[in-house]
C-alpha cells in the first residue's frame, strides 16, 4: 500500500512562511522586552520586592516577618513608621521591638532594638519616621533574606496603634520620568497583542506555537503585575 507525500514547498511558498515567521518573531520578542523592562522598572519603583510588616504596639506580643529580593544587591535602607491622622503631640514609644535581618541559609544579617534601650521613635506629626540603619544586600532572589519583627514590650500609651518595619532598596526615585515606563509597556503589551492576532490568523502557515507563546506571555505578564 503506498502512502503519498504532499509536494514540497516553492520557493515563494517558502519566502512568504518565513516571512510571517520572522514578522511574528519581531513583534513579540520587542513587546516581550519593552514590557519587560517597563514592569522591572514599575514594580520596583513600588516597593514590590521590599519588605514591610505592620505591627500593634498598645498590646500583646505581636510578631510578622516578610521577604525582601533584589536583582542587583545594594545599600538596603531599614526603617520604622507610624502614621495618626490629625496627631499634634510629641510622644516617644516607651514599648520595644526586636527585628532581624535573616538571610536565606537562616544566618542572621543584623539585629536592631526600636524603642527603649534601642533607637528611639516617637509620634510628632501624622507620619513618624525612624532610620534604624543601613545594610548591604547581595543579589537576592531564589534565596531572599527575611526580615522579622516582635513586639517584646507593648506600649498602650503610645498614639498609634500600629508601628511598620520596613525594609528598603535604596533607588532613585523615578518620579514623573518614570512614567515613560508607562507609556513603553503599554507600547510592549500592545506589540504582543498584534504579534497573538496575527499568530493566531497564521497558524495554519506557521503552526500552533506561536500563538500559544504569545498568550503564555500576556499570562505572564498579568501575573508580574499582579492583575
Amino acid at each position: 500500500m503506498s502512502t503519498s507525500t504532499p509536494p514540497p514547498l516553492g520557493p515563494a511558498l517558502k519566502r512568504w512562511v518565513v516571512a510571517r515567521w520572522l514578522g511574528w518573531s519581531v513583534l513579540w520578542l520587542a513587546g516581550v522586552v519593552l514590557t519587560g523592562v517597563s514592569a522591572m522598572h514599575i514594580l520596583a519603583d513600588s516597593h514590590r520586592w521590599d519588605a514591610q510588616v505592620s505591627l500593634p504596639v498598645r498590646s500583646g506580643a505581636a510578631q510578622a516577618s516578610a521577604p525582601f529580593r533584589t536583582l542587583s544587591g545594594g545599600a538596603v535602607n531599614v526603617f520604622a513608621t507610624s502614621f495618626v491622622h490629625g496627631n499634634a503631640t510629641r510622644t516617644p514609644f516607651h514599648g520595644v521591638i526586636a527585628i532581624t535581618i535573616v538571610d536565606g541559609n537562616g544566618t542572621r544579617v543584623r539585629e536592631f532594638v526600636l524603642g527603649r534601650g534601642g533607637f528611639a521613635h516617637e509620634q510628632s506629626i501624622d507620619s513618624s519616621w525612624t532610620t534604624l540603619g543601613q545594610v548591604t544586600a547581595p543579589r537576592l532572589w531564589l534565596k531572599p533574606w527575611r526580615l522579622e519583627a516582635r513586639v517584646v514590650a507593648a506600649d498602650a500609651a503610645f498614639p498609634a496603634t500600629h508601628i511598620d518595619v520596613m525594609l528598603r532598596k535604596e533607588r532613585r526615585e523615578l518620579g514623573m520620568g518614570g512614567m515613560i515606563y508607562y507609556v513603553t509597556i503599554f507600547i510592549g503589551l500592545f506589540l504582543i497583542g498584534v504579534a497573538t492576532l496575527l499568530a493566531i490568523a497564521w497558524r495554519a502557515v506557521i503552526g500552533k506555537t506561536p500563538w500559544i507563546v504569545s498568550l503564555a506571555a500576556l499570562a505572564a505578564v498579568a501575573l508580574l503585575l499582579g492583575i
